[in-house]
């Protein structure tokens, strides 16, 4: 049996601080040294323990993120997606103040995202959008666009499109490739609407 002491603690904390302490089966801690970690709110875990729990946390991430049932939404995937559905949601409040003929389009975009938080889905939602023509994109905001009457909803349209291209890139490896060619069409539509928000 090996007693831990407070120096001890004190002089490995100060090379490389922690918050966990890992504790061998056959280790004992001194009082000063069990007050030592309880000052400095150090969680005290034995090792068998975090080796039992690993296994087991190890275990259900991957059940978790390859079953369809409630548990599937601690995916990073499905909380991104639904956080860009969430925005998509703010942005057509803010289209129905001064743009309410884009809040139907943009709803049906949303449908989308949402629909790609669980990704081995089925698509329902289908957004057939012509071929967009290469004219008429907006590739980048100048302060007239800022200060223009469309200039909150421009930039709001703007920032959904950068994040579905992120989310995109992100997640690649596990989209399917319509799921990627829905948020291309998604992205691509934006900026065409930027476009025609402030009229070029």
């Amino acid at each position: 049996m090996k007693f831990i002491t407070e120096i001890d603690l004190r002089n490995e904390f100060r090379k490389n601080p922690f918050e966990t302490y890992y504790l061998n089966d056959s280790d004992r801690l001194t009082s000063e040294a069990r007050q030592f970690l309880n000052d400095r709110h150090v969680t005290i875990t034995r090792e068998d323990q975090v080796t039992e729990v690993e296994e087991n946390h190890s275990n259900s991430e991957t059940e978790t993120c390859q079953t369809d049932d409630v548990t599937r939404s601690k995916c990073p995937w499905e909380m991104r997606a639904l956080v860009l559905y969430a925005e998509f949601l703010e942005v057509i409040l803010l289209a129905k103040e001064s743009q309410a003929h884009l809040c139907e389009e943009l709803y049906s975009m949303s449908l989308v995202i949402k629909q790609v938080s669980v990704l081995d889905s089925v698509q329902e939602v289908q957004l057939n959008y012509a071929e967009l023509p290469e004219g008429n994109r907006l590739d980048a905001i100048t302060l007239a666009h800022l200060f223009s009457e469309n200039g909150s909803l421009t930039v709001r349209l703007f920032k959904l499109e950068v994040a579905i291209r992120a989310f995109k890139e992100e997640f690649q490896n596990d989209l399917q490739a319509e799921q990627v060619g829905q948020l291309e069409r998604i992205g691509s539509r934006l900026r065409v609407l930027m476009a025609q928000l402030i009229g070029e």
